[in-house]
């Protein structure tokens, strides 16, 4: 059969098309050879992000045959993009070179350490971190690579056949090796199922080009074993042969007790519906999977305001909203603005229900819309969206002395069920309010124009309160700054070296940028205040707590951070699944994850002080007894530690307060049980916590703001039944 390409008409008028020629160098002016590129062209009257990809030859020049005339976005992998124009009916040349950046060097092995010669390594790509993953360059055969002049916030990660994805990381986080490289070893996952198939048009004739995925989402945030912080794989796209077959390049995960269930998989050519359905698969197996893609329909509507009257530029989308404004989209939805009469249209759109969303982030006093839609084959349905307010909170930002503040932010977010957050501006008489909030409570924060720090807040305020009232104490700009320098004892680059600033009481932290020398120098409030230093994902240093006064200079001087430890553990007893974490005593010093061979957990470059086992996940069904590790600079710490089974303890702690509260409980021989530092809510004039402990005896203590209060308590059985037990923090105590 003779494979398809179909395409429809989207817009009045046909757009002339040209071809481009792109000349690519390295930073150093060598002709950038293998280098892929991905071009979107502003005129292409799809209804939905569709891009071409070339590939740089030797001599750096890659062409484009086919391009809508006008003005184009050119996206070199891993790197910035860059403008190009395109002529009708003529080829252009355009030459770039790729600015100077950083350098990746790595290694690629499966899941028992030795090298994957087969690999390859794959770049996120535009579109919102979706289906847009692409191939960037083939490792050698000993599985190592280099990546040249890649931007900081490049994500990438490992692929081969035969084996699950590695997780992804950026070249930000990684450390700076001895050759001026960023390094990292990508370990594949364990070998899974196999799929392959052929994609078909609604006549059931091949469809060359198509693009199919499948797996599990991914794009969560986790951490390697290295402590390297990463993210979870996405699934990577591939296009169809001549002939409609594709085979996927990542294994699927086998079921397991988690997922037990078959797989989703996701197919979409130009000028058809995404097409979704499932697959199982099974170890050793190759599964085949026949996709016929289904016939396109059409929706056109309206946008009208709350009074009915046509909303001009207004984007709709034709895809499922989660929670306010949150959207997972394997490939790029369909999308368009409203006209000056408020219409909108789209094809592509598939059979069935379609639920359309209508909303501007920078307009959201206008509000927003969502409808359902029953969709049939060859038929136009139209729709009708009328922008709603939604639940409300409602107030007024003010200074100290009562007068308005107009043009400030009004921020409003919840951590669960992680609404999408919300904003508003204050009018000329600081009155706000803020639209289509989600259900519960919400926590407010007021930013000044142009600010980012928050100068007001307050949590836990209800949907539908319309008095709420916002003081800015420090409304006039009289911002402090910050002096200091980076200190490495070994004298190593500090280019790979993440400073952050992070306000007592506050969730919210800062990037400060440090010069080649290690000094910094940063704007901010005034307030109290630490500084974390991280390498790698390692924390190095976190400073004690210091002021920053107003119209003043703190100055830090040199913060050095000390020559690493390490660590090796053994555990006495059952650990029954949980996974070993060391965190700092202190609870700003950062986390450490630990590794388990032949039966002892160990952590490589730990920055020396005194550092607690926890398990995870948490709530905890065990603890450790002896949790405390003192770390030594450059000497390895060895302890044997017991691990015992836990119930809950409740407490109820009066005078703390609740963004500084710290809870420690030993046992009678003084040994650590437990040790929890994080921000409480506090109710009724106290902190109504819990804790998890052995049975016997032990001793909690809390320390808050300087203050201390302690209580005994006997753990059986039956305690988390029990009368909460009551801890007084008082000073001296």
């Amino acid at each position: 059969m003779v494979p398809v390409r179909r395409e429809l008409t989207v817009a009045p008028g046909n757009v002339g098309k040209g071809a481009l020629d792109v000349r690519l160098s390295w930073s150093d002016g060598t002709p950038a050879a293998d280098v892929g590129l991905v071009v979107r062209c502003a005129s292409d009257p799809a209804p939905r992000a569709e891009l071409q990809r070339a590939v740089t030859d030797a001599q750096g020049l890659a062409h484009f045959a086919e391009l809508f005339a006008g003005d184009v976005t050119l996206r070199p992998d891993l790197r910035e993009p860059f403008p190009a124009t395109v002529v009708e009916d003529a080829t252009r040349t355009v030459a770039f070179t790729l600015p100077q950046a950083l350098d990746v060097v790595g290694r690629v092995v499966g899941p028992n350490g030795s090298a994957v010669g087969s690999a390859s390594i794959w770049c996120d790509g535009e579109e919102h971190r979706n289906a847009q993953m692409r191939r960037a360059v083939d490792c050698a055969a000993d599985g190592t690579f280099r990546l040249r002049d890649v931007t900081s916030s490049a994500m990438f990660g490992a692929r081969a056949r035969g084996f699950l994805p590695s997780p992804c990381v950026t070249p930000s986080s990684l450390t700076i090796g001895a050759n001026g490289a960023r390094t990292i070893e990508l370990q594949l996952g364990l070998p899974g199922g196999r799929v392959h198939g052929r994609v078909l048009d609604p006549d059931g004739k091949p469809i060359a080009g198509a693009r199919v995925l499948a797996g599990p989402r991914g794009g969560f945030q986790m951490r390697l074993a290295s402590g390297l912080n990463a993210t979870a794989p996405l699934p990577a796209a591939v296009e169809t042969d001549a002939e409609g077959s594709f085979e996927l390049i990542d294994d699927l995960p086998l079921p397991d007790a988690k997922n037990p269930g078959p797989l989703s998989i996701h197919a979409t050519a130009r000028g058809y519906p995404v097409w979704s359905g499932e697959v199982a698969v099974a170890a050793g197996t190759i599964t085949f999977v026949e996709i016929r893609l289904g016939l396109p329909t059409r929706v056109e509507g309206r946008v009208l305001d709350f009074a009915g009257q046509p909303l001009a530029g207004v984007k709709v989308l034709a895809a499922k909203e989660d929670r306010g404004g949150w959207y997972w989209n394997v490939f790029p939805p369909l999308e368009c603005r409203s006209d000056s009469e408020g219409r909108f249209a789209f094809d592509w759109v598939a059979t069935g229900p379609c639920e359309l969303n209508a909303h501007d982030f920078m307009r959201p006093d206008i509000g927003r819309a969502q409808a359902v839609v029953e969709c049939k084959a060859g038929t136009t349905t139209t729709c009708e969206l009328r922008m709603d307010l939604g639940r409300i909170i409602a107030g007024r930002v003010e200074d100290k002395e009562g007068a308005p503040l107009a043009g400030w932010s009004v921020y409003a977010d919840n951590e669960l069920p992680q609404w999408h957050p919300r904003q508003a501006r204050t009018a000329q008489d600081g009155n706000f309010r803020i639209l289509n909030l989600g259900e519960g409570r919400h926590d407010l924060k007021v930013r000044g124009p142009g600010r980012i720090e928050v100068l007001a807040s307050l949590d836990d305020v209800r949907v539908g309160t319309h008095d709420v009232v916002l003081v800015v104490e420090n409304a006039q700009d009289r911002s402090a700054s910050l002096r200091g320098r980076v200190v490495d004892p070994d004298a190593r680059s500090l280019g790979d070296v993440v400073v952050t600033l992070h306000e007592v009481g506050k969730r919210m932290g800062f990037f400060v940028t440090i010069e080649a020398n290690g000094s910094f120098e940063r704007r901010t409030q005034p307030g109290r205040y630490r500084l974390s230093v991280q390498r790698g994902g390692l924390t190095l240093l976190t400073t004690p707590i210091f002021v920053v006064e107003a119209d003043r200079a703190c100055e830090l001087g040199d913060v050095e951070f000390p020559r690493p430890g390490s660590v090796e553990i053994t555990f006495a007893g059952s650990l029954a699944g949980a996974s070993p974490i060391l965190s700092h005593s202190d609870g700003w010093g950062g986390r450490t994850t630990l590794i388990e061979r032949d039966g002892v957990w160990s952590a490589q470059d730990v920055v020396p002080g005194t550092w607690t086992i926890h398990l995870e996940p948490f709530p905890r069904s065990s603890c450790v007894r002896g949790a405390e590790v003192e770390v030594r600079t450059g000497e390895t710490t060895r302890v044997e530690v017991q691990v015992e089974g836990v119930v809950r303890v409740p407490l109820w702690i009066t005078g703390a307060d609740p963004d500084d509260v710290q809870i420690d409980a030993r046992d009678a021989n003084g040994r650590l049980l437990l040790r929890e530092q994080f921000g409480y809510d506090e109710r009724d004039g106290g902190i109504r916590s819990s804790i998890q402990l052995p049975l016997g005896r032990a001793t909690v203590e809390v320390r808050s703001g300087g203050r201390f209060g302690k209580a005994d308590v006997d753990v059986d059985q039956d305690s988390e039944r029990a009368n909460p037990t009551a801890i007084a923090v008082r000073a001296g105590g």
